[in-house]
């Protein structure tokens, strides 16, 4: 056998070897692509499970809200009952049938606009409407003049900014309530040519200044009316780099208290907006334990 025939000899038994390799990296990446298939089999499955157990507590979540509605209902309407119970057996008095039922819707509207699925429901909606409000699931909107009542040993303070021009003559105002409604303390003042937004947030930041220096105690609600002051220092939005300043201020002010932010609309507000407004013409910051007048 000659050279060139044993040079093809080896190539031949190499290529063949290689083949046999080949076969068996195919054998092996079959394996794995039939294990990957399971796999998304699989997943596709636990998928579908999911989205099942998803629809179901869906429907769970709904029909106990449904269960709490109906409830409430059954509640003011056994009160009421037992309380006629008691009047025609230990008083000798019957009330006619109407009255009763008048005295159950009242029960019910008492029972449903202290919850929060039944928070702004007016008296005619139960009064006239009881059935369809019930079977419709009607939701109302809060007033927009709606105040928020600070808890029992709580204080709140408004706040509002006002800015003629914006940039232009700025003013702040604010007051501090109890969780009765009596005034503690409100201020005013100028704070010179400012945004509306620098204003508003200095404006909070007095009021937090304020409480601080008087010692009004640990915890606060702050209500305002600029939706983007409430979003920043609840640290849901981006707080604009020529604020960050004011911002960090007041995060070190209310760092040492139990603090809340709440928005409410500017009709809620009114106080504290005319406080603001009369600041612009001041020539310094003035703080009284009643209303200022100016």
């Amino acid at each position: 056998m000659t050279g060139r025939q044993m040079d093809l000899k080896r190539e031949g038994q190499a290529c063949f070897k290689r083949m046999v390799e080949i076969r068996e990296e195919m054998q092996i990446l079959r394996q794995e692509f039939a294990e990957l298939e399971k796999e998304m089999i699989q997943r596709r499955a636990m998928e579908t499970s999911l989205v099942a157990d998803l629809s179901k507590l869906t429907r769970t979540v709904e029909s106990e809200k449904v269960v709490v509605e109906e409830w409430t209902q059954l509640v003011a309407e056994l009160k009421e009952l037992w309380k006629e119970r008691n009047r025609r057996t230990f008083e000798g008095l019957a009330l006619p049938f109407e009255n009763v039922i008048h005295l159950i819707k009242l029960s019910i509207w008492s029972s449903l606009s202290v919850t929060k699925e039944g928070w702004g429901v007016s008296k005619v909606d139960v009064m006239v409407n009881l059935s369809n409000l019930f079977s419709l699931g009607v939701k109302k909107c809060w007033p927009k003049g709606l105040r928020f009542v600070p808890p029992l040993g709580c204080l709140k303070i408004n706040f509002d900014g006002s800015s003629m021009g914006n940039p232009g003559p700025a003013g702040i105002g604010g007051v501090i309530h109890d969780c009765y409604g009596n005034i503690v303390l409100s201020f005013i003042g100028p704070i010179g040519l400012a945004t509306s937004n620098f204003t508003e947030m200095s404006a909070l930041l007095r009021g937090l200044k304020i409480f601080l220096k008087w010692n009004l105690g640990s915890t606060c609600l702050i209500e305002g009316d600029s939706l983007n002051v409430i979003r920043w220092h609840r640290k849901e939005q981006k707080v604009p780099w020529e604020l960050l300043s004011l911002w960090l201020q007041i995060m070190d002010a209310s760092a040492s208290l139990s603090v809340s932010f709440s928005h409410v609309y500017h009709e809620a507000n009114c106080v504290t907006d005319a406080l603001a407004k009369g600041g612009v013409a001041l020539d310094s910051l003035s703080i009284s334990d009643d209303v200022i007048s100016f």
